[in-house]
């Protein structure tokens, strides 16, 4: 793993790496999420008071198209989601992915809907995977030429493992959950030898010096690509 001390190898050389790097660019504001509550055998349930701003039908089990509908919802009120599996106890109809939008937080005690819908045919619907997520701080979403020094910026406050995706709503979610923290810097090293490594998620608190500080592109025939600072708003 790249570490953060200063390092010399050339912006120039950097820029070539990234190019040839598979990037992902996703500059959109990210929202943090938390799971709640997973594996499920219920849904959350629909009602009067219930702050429900419909579903979306998923193609698969995709949290991050699902996080996408609460961060894109036309009223700006969505506050959890809940993404889950129903399958049918008769017919072909085979399983349909859904993801319910709510406009307040929510918990297990709220997922009383277990299914058992009459489909018309003597089938019954049933729902499993059912995974709650709250939705915490919004962050601005930066590119940056490579990853922030922490001798340079100051107020480090370590690294986060959000496991071998590149996900920025991890990252924020990881920031959210770390007192004092008000920026993440998301970044992933990249070889010719051996593709994408790890990616690092790289904490600071307020105060940090993030603003120039982004000059750490890699050391030896390792890179730093897809460098992004997530600001909590």
């Amino acid at each position: 793993m790249i570490g953060f001390t200063k390092l010399f190898i050339s912006a120039a050389a950097a820029a070539s790496a990234v190019a040839a790097a598979p990037i992902v660019k996703r500059d959109a504001p990210v929202s943090a999420y938390k799971v709640v509550v997973d594996g499920l055998s219920s849904a959350v349930q629909a009602g009067p008071g219930s702050n429900y701003l419909g579903f979306r039908t998923l193609s698969w089990y995709d949290i991050a198209a699902c996080q996408g509908y609460c961060n894109t919802e036309s009223s700006g009120s969505c506050q959890s989601i809940n993404i889950f599996r129903e399958t049918y106890t008769e017919g072909s109809s085979g399983v349909t992915y859904k993801c319910s939008l709510w406009g307040e937080h929510k918990s297990a005690s709220d997922a009383t809907n277990y299914g058992q819908q009459d489909q018309g045919n003597g089938g019954l619907t049933q729902i499993s995977w059912s995974q709650i997520q709250n939705r915490g701080s919004t962050y601005s979403n930066t590119p940056l030429k490579g990853a922030i020094l922490a001798s340079d910026a100051g107020h480090y406050l370590g690294k986060k493992d959000i496991g071998p995706a590149y996900d920025p709503a991890a990252c924020a979610q990881a920031c959210d959950s770390t007192d004092g923290c008000k920026y993440a810097n998301l970044w992933q090293g990249w070889s010719q030898a051996g593709g994408n490594d790890r990616p690092t998620c790289a904490l600071f608190g307020d105060g940090a010096n993030v603003s120039g500080t982004d000059t750490n592109y890699g050391q030896g025939d390792l890179y730093v690509t897809n460098s992004r600072l997530l600001t909590k708003q």
